[in-house]
């Protein structure tokens, strides 16, 4: 039962869960030879004491035909227990794993090149209506046209699934990337843009850039809209993290969002002006940031 278990406990370190690797066996020998380790140590010297025993006739047969009768049994029992123990045992150990790296890489500072990216992705460009509050806008044609030029340059990057906020447009664009690249899509609360849905004015282009000039300058105040600036970064900020900490460290983390949310968190790790950026981005962007302290390193516009 020893050998039994701990060969299969030991098994997740050949498996793909930690990286979603192909499985080979390039431990196959390692994993053998520690459960022969156990084996020789708890189980074989007991077993030859006895055997020992019978043959000086100090023990009686039957005694040693149970303890055999055990072994049979307790290894066909392992196998089974370790069905059961198998998966939880391995996520342990990929978690156990992720954490040492987690550790490496971000108190000690030496694993950057094992770190993926963290790309924010702003939506593309949606069909603009006062009739209904801009959390419900779909895409334009335009815009379904933007996202599918904008999906094979996110290729490159290593991730399984894109993540998105729960409004339409962002959605859709999300969706979009994720057919042409052939990954999955999840929505998650708390990603969506500045809550403004009580004010459904369309402005005209200067008065709406001088509108979230003053909701950047005034982090604190109530501009406009149901959120401060830094109510809704605060919000933005733990809804990113708690995907960012689920992620495996060398995964990259894809989010669809929004123009005011993403430049605050950018302008939040780095010496950028948040209004700047949000004049810079267009429908669609991205923005690369690194997974150890969220530093800029590019920004890439399809308009």
């Amino acid at each position: 039962m020893v050998y039994r278990l701990a060969n299969m406990m030991l098994q997740p370190f050949t498996g793909s869960l930690i990286d979603n690797a192909p499985k080979t066996d390039p431990f196959s020998g390692l994993i053998n030879g520690l459960a022969t380790i156990l084996l020789i140590i708890f189980i074989d010297p007991k077993i030859s004491i006895i055997a020992d025993d019978v043959i000086n006739k100090k023990d009686n047969y039957l005694n040693l035909k149970g303890v055999s009768l055990i072994m049979i049994f307790s290894r066909l029992l392992g196998t089974i227990l370790a069905q059961f123990l198998f998966i939880p045992g391995e996520e342990y150990i990929a978690c156990l794993l992720n954490f040492f790296l987690n550790l490496l890489i971000f108190k000690i500072g030496i694993g950057a090149i094992l770190l993926g990216q963290l790309l924010l992705i702003k939506h593309a460009k949606p069909i603009i209506s006062s009739s209904i509050p801009s959390s419900k806008w779909v895409l334009s044609d335009e815009g379904n046209d933007q996202t599918a030029k904008l999906a094979p340059l996110l290729d490159k990057y290593n991730f399984h699934t894109i993540f998105s906020s729960e409004e339409p447009k962002a959605i859709h664009t999300a969706k979009i990337i994720g057919t042409e690249l052939n990954r999955q899509h999840e929505f998650k609360k708390d990603l969506h843009e500045h809550e403004r849905d009580t004010n459904r004015k369309i402005y005209p282009e200067n008065e709406w850039q001088s509108l979230i000039k003053s909701f950047f300058d005034r982090p604190n105040d109530l501009v406009f809209g149901a959120e401060t600036a830094n109510e809704s970064l605060k919000r933005f900020d733990t809804a990113v993290k708690s995907l960012v900490h689920v992620q495996s460290c060398q995964e990259d983390t894809i989010i669809v969002a929004h123009g005011t949310v993403i430049s605050l968190f950018v302008a939040k790790y780095n010496h950028v002006n948040a209004f700047t950026l949000w004049q810079k981005l267009g429908m669609p962007s991205y923005v690369e940031l690194d997974l150890k302290n969220f530093q800029l390193q590019n920004v890439v516009n399809m308009e």
